[in-house]
Order: C-alpha cells, then structure tokens, then sequence
C-alpha cells in the first residue's frame, strides 16, 4: 500500500497554528487544520459509541446506552444460582496462535487479560518471561531474545507472548507457529503522553525532573528535562514510546524512516487496534481468532482513579504531536485502517455485536463485582491488588462476597503478576 506521508500529516495540523517540521534541508509549512484524532475518525452510523477503556481517567462503567442496569439487578436476584456466560460454538476453528505487541497505558493490561484467561482455559503455552513480567532485556531499553522466554514442557510449543518487550520479529517468528496471529494497540499520543508523564512520573528521568514544574512545562520546553539514552532505564516513554516499543527508533523522525516503519508493520501485524474504539477491536480479533463474542469480553484492568480535569487546549495537544511525531503518524495511520476493517466486518453486525458484547461484561459486573469500583490501596486481598507506581491511584472492582470463590470472577481481575505465577507453576517442566 503506498503510504503518502505529508497526506498523513497534513490532517494533523491546525488552521490557527504553524508548524514547521525539518526533515533534512526540506522546510515544510503545514497551515491546515489540526484534527483532534480521537474525536474525528468515523465512527459506525447510528452506533452506539462504546469506549470502555477512557484510560486518562478510569473507566464509568454503567454509562453505554441500551443497557437497563436497574432491570438487570431485579432479575438477578441470586447471583450464585444463576449460571455465568457460556461460550457458543462459531463455525470455524478457532485459532490458537497469538503475539500480542503490549504498548503501555494503552488498554493493554485489559487485552492481556483477555488472552492470559483464553490461554489458561484452553491449556494453552504461554512465552513467560523468567523472573517477572518484564523480559528482561526491556529494563535495558534491548530488543527481545528468544533466550529470555521460561522452558516450555517438553513436546510442547508457545501458542501465546503477550508481555512487555521491545518487539523483535525474527526472534518472535522463532517461537511462534507459522500461522500466529500478530495483534498489537495504539492510543492517540495527546492523550497517552500526558497519561504517562503521570502514570510514570518517578520511573522516567525526564518526567521525573519535570515533576514540579508541571506537564505543561515539559511540553513546552522538553528538552529542558529529556536527554535520551543518558536519561536512563524506561528513557524511550519519554518520547514516541509507543514506536520504541515495537522496534523502531524512537529518535528518528525522518519521513523515509517512519513510512518504513508504517509499511513494515503492515506486512507484520494482522491487526493493530485503537484505545479510543477498543470493543469494536476486540470484534476485529475475535473475527480473526474465529473466536466467541464471549471469549473476549472483560473487566476493566489498571484504569486510574476518577479525577476532575481541564480539557486539553489545542495548543498542547499540537505540542505533543509535534514532540512525539512518530507515535502520531503511526497512530493516524492504523486508525484510519482500522476503519476499513470495521466496513469489511459488516456495520449493521458491528452494531448488533457491541450490544451483544455490552451485555455479556454487563452481567459479568452484575454477577461478579460490587457495583463501586475501589482504589487500589484499599485492596485488602494482596493477590488481587492491582500494581501502581508510588502516588499513583488505580481505580479496580472488588468481588462480591458470594463470588470470591468464582474463578471465572476472579480471573477477570486478576493482575498480571498473579497470572504469571499462576501460569509458570502449571508450565513447569
């Protein structure tokens, strides 16, 4: 497919600001209009607008239109007595093979959820990391190695990867089946940027030097606060994190390089989803996987708690696209393709199937969970408690007292670090 690169970036420009843009001797002045990325792609007519995963603040859970919450909870008067989902057959095979490329503060944690319980289910191989969730070779900003994976039992192979790495494809086509499918998330860069300057605050030199000034003082000047490779661990998040991650360097801002990248990961990646519409991705991989609607709904996983806002002005959100480039062009790219999936999916069936998938995590959260999220830090079961950094507030169900038992329930909320025990204990050789 050719990629027209300036046609990418001019949709990102604003017919009240200028930006000029360097690549090499080529001055380009780019006075059009700068489109607000998450509230302008097309949506499906007449659809309801499911976004599940508003990850800059934590997800309102009861608030998708159709959905008659009060009538739900009269009928299920006895949680216990009534019978949770059941997955129904669909008419192909299911697919068993997936790599799933997990970005940060992009709804991934809830993705994996999803893949971690369908791998469990199914008596699945899952690509572990040896000592944490982490590979190792990401604490070094280091591509993967298919060196750093746990032993898998013997006669068996990796179905499933789908922890944080730096992505590199020929050591992952080494360990995965020829057919796996590649899946991976992008989120809009003007809300994930300010998302993780919080998010990770005192992980990131950069955003850690700036943690007084403010957000707005490090989009304004970052080069004040950021120097790269010399900034050290987890440096990359503080610029076009999203292209370190799958690979890319994340410095290289030429227009021959990310439309490199672009063509690249379109010959890789079967399907790339989008924060910002994440149900209607997760019907793009259930139709890919040829799975059930039932296998890929979920409980929100890692949204940080509720708080009052101001609405980012233009100016910023121009600032961070100009300052995380690559993530941008990427991220318009793939939500413009994203759009051509969703027509080949069919719009009257999308629509159909999102009430149908709303309603399957409406009577999860009815029969599981009490109907108050809680912070994090009041999580008395240590088991279930969701990983936040130091000051940060992460917004997560608590079972109710009759489910606490249910392992349909808690696995819908169980945190990454439970599951991976949990799964290298079973694939202990």
């Amino acid at each position: 497919m050719e990629i027209t690169f300036r046609r990418i970036y001019y949709s990102l420009l604003c017919v009240t600001l200028t930006i000029f843009v360097f690549y090499g001797s080529i001055r380009l002045e780019l006075p059009h209009r700068l489109i607000n990325i998450s509230h302008s792609v097309r949506m499906i007519p007449s659809s309801p607008q499911v976004k599940s995963l508003e990850l800059e603040s934590p997800v309102k859970l009861n608030d998708t239109p159709d959905i008659n919450v009060t009538a739900k909870r009269e009928a299920l008067t006895n949680a216990t007595n009534t019978p949770l989902p059941t997955p129904t057959p669909t008419s192909s095979p299911p697919i068993s093979n997936l790599y799933f490329m997990k970005t940060h503060k992009t709804g991934s944690s809830t993705l994996q959820n999803i893949l971690v319980r369908y791998a469990w289910n199914h008596e699945l191989i899952v690509g572990l990391p040896r000592s944490d969730i982490l590979f190792s070779s990401y604490y070094r900003g280091k591509k993967f190695s298919s060196k750093e994976i746990q032993p898998v039992p013997r006669g068996r192979k990796v179905n499933m990867i789908f922890h944080h790495m730096v992505f590199n494809h020929a050591e992952i086509s080494s360990l995965l089946p020829a057919d796996a499918v590649y899946v991976t998330i992008l989120r809009d860069p003007a809300t994930l940027f300010r998302s993780a300057f919080h998010y990770f605050g005192k992980d990131v030199s950069a955003f850690r030097k700036a943690s007084k000034d403010g957000f707005d003082a490090f989009i304004n000047q970052p080069s004040r606060y950021f120097h790269g490779k010399r900034d050290g661990m987890f440096w990359w998040l503080a610029k076009n994190g999203m292209s370190f991650d799958l690979g890319y360097d994340n410095m290289n801002e030429s227009e021959s390089y990310i439309t490199d990248a672009i063509r690249t990961m379109e010959q890789i990646f079967d399907l790339v989803l989008i924060t910002e519409y994440f149900d209607i991705g997760l019907l793009l991989l259930k139709e890919k996987m040829n799975w059930c609607i039932e296998d890929v709904a979920y409980a929100a996983m890692n949204a940080r708690k509720q708080t009052r806002k101001k609405e980012q002005d233009i100016d910023t959100t121009t600032k961070i696209y100009k300052w995380n480039l690559a993530d941008t062009v990427l991220y318009k790219h793939f939500n413009d393709t994203f759009w051509d999936k969703v027509k080949q999916y069919g719009e009257d069936r999308m629509e159909k199937d999102l009430l149908e998938l709303e309603s399957i995590k409406s009577n999860y959260r009815e029969h599981c969970f009490e109907e108050e999220m809680i912070s994090n830090s009041k999580v008395s079961d240590k088991s279930l408690k969701m990983f936040s950094p130091p000051g940060i507030d992460v917004a997560q169900y608590q079972l109710r007292n009759v489910m606490k038992r249910n392992e349909t329930c808690i696995g819908l909320i169980r945190p990454e670090l439970q599951w991976w025990k949990k799964l290298s204990a079973r694939q202990k050789t």
